[in-house]
């Protein structure tokens, strides 16, 4: 959906952002590095009033987020909108992030994946977006 705006409207191409995360996966008995969609299905769009999102489909849904979310965004992902891949241990019960985004935010994993590599995060102010996942590799645990 935002490459058909992009393509649709050049002009405004810089506004519409799209936001990516590095995540492990498993193929061919080994693992590796892909980059994945942050917010799957939905796009971001960098203007205070888009009046060419009037002319999405009725059943595409708009969220708009808040300036917390939208300063979460900023700060998280950077300028170039990606988020990397974040490694960390598990000390007494307790996650500590060792490198990446994540490290000094454990207190924003609500959920640890660790067949997947995966950190589930509850953000505030990305409520209206749902489950967002980054990767995490567990590198140690006692």
């Amino acid at each position: 959906m935002a490459e058909r705006l992009r393509s649709r409207y050049p002009d405004r191409a810089g506004s519409i952002l799209t936001f990516t995360c590095d995540r492990m996966r498993r193929y061919e008995g080994a693992w590796h590095l892909e980059e994945k969609t942050f917010l799957p299905d939905s796009f971001v769009v960098k203007e205070e009033e888009p009046t060419f999102l009037d002319e999405l489909p009725p059943q595409q849904k708009i969220i708009l987020l808040n300036r917390e979310g939208q300063t979460f965004l900023q700060e998280f992902c950077g300028s170039d909108h990606h988020i990397a891949l974040s490694k960390g241990r598990i000390r007494n019960g307790k996650t500590e992030v060792l490198s990446g985004p994540l490290c000094g935010r454990e207190h924003l994993i609500s959920r640890i994946d660790r067949h997947k590599r995966l950190a589930q995060l509850n953000v505030p102010g990305m409520e209206p977006v749902g489950k967002l996942c980054v990767g995490l590799e567990i590198v140690e645990k006692d």
